[in-house]
């Protein structure tokens, strides 16, 4: 068994706070330009360009979390501290999941720039 580097851990351990963070930063972000530059008045199929970029962002942040969840999901074979690890880091990515999944539904039920 060898051991996992500092960096390396505390990166795994907090990737999903750190991909909701950057989430949180730019739908928030986007939203703001768009109502700066009147924006908000775009439709495409009926539906707000901001709240279709937020969707967009969104799934392509979740999609990302998946990935961090199923290469961390703890296996049996795993002991000690890097079983704690990789078990953190997943449960991290899941309410990271649901946290994104609660801001974006700001975007379908309250208008952009209301």
């Amino acid at each position: 068994m060898h051991a996992v580097s500092f960096p390396r851990a505390f990166l795994l351990l907090f990737s999903g706070p750190i991909v909701w963070v950057v989430h949180f930063f730019f739908i928030y972000s986007f939203t703001g330009i768009a109502c700066a530059r009147g924006l908000f008045d775009a439709k495409w199929f009926g539906i707000g360009i901001v709240a279709w970029v937020i969707a967009a962002v969104t799934l392509a942040a979740t999609g990302g979390l998946a990935l961090i969840f199923f290469r961390t999901s703890p296996n049996e074979t795993a002991g000690g501290s890097a079983h704690f690890i990789r078990w953190t880091a997943a449960a991290l990515a899941i309410l990271a999941v649901l946290a994104m999944l609660w801001e974006a539904m700001a975007a379908l039920i309250v208008p952009a720039c209301g």
